[in-house]
Formats: structure tokens, C-alpha cells, sequence
């Protein structure tokens, strides 16, 4: 059960990784916000390894 768990919860924050760097890119392309772009990659990449990192250590 845990192992199900872990694999079902890397798979779902690798999903919304692969969304927010797509958002990232859409705001530095076609907004023109390169500061806002790279900053959102650039957290949600932050958030999503401290809340593995969490998971895993739990």
C-alpha cells in the first residue's frame, strides 16, 4: 500500500511539473514575462522536490 502511494504520488507531481514548466513557457513566449516564466519553473521545480523529498521521508 505504501509503495502504491509513493509511485501514484511521484507520477501525479511529475504531471503538474510537466504542466507548470508548459505555463512557464507560455508566459515567457507569448506574454512576454520572462521574469514571471522562469520564476514560476523555477518554484514549482523547488516545491515539487522538497514535497517528494517529504513524502519519502515520512
Amino acid at each position: 500500500m505504501n509503495l502504491l502511494f509513493h509511485f501514484i504520488f511521484v507520477i501525479v507531481t511529475i504531471f503538474i511539473l510537466i504542466k507548470t514548466i508548459f505555463y512557464g513557457l507560455f508566459e515567457i513566449n507569448t506574454q512576454n514575462n520572462k521574469s514571471g516564466g522562469i520564476a514560476v519553473i523555477c518554484f514549482s521545480i523547488i516545491v515539487i522536490i522538497f514535497t517528494n523529498i517529504m513524502v519519502f521521508l515520512r
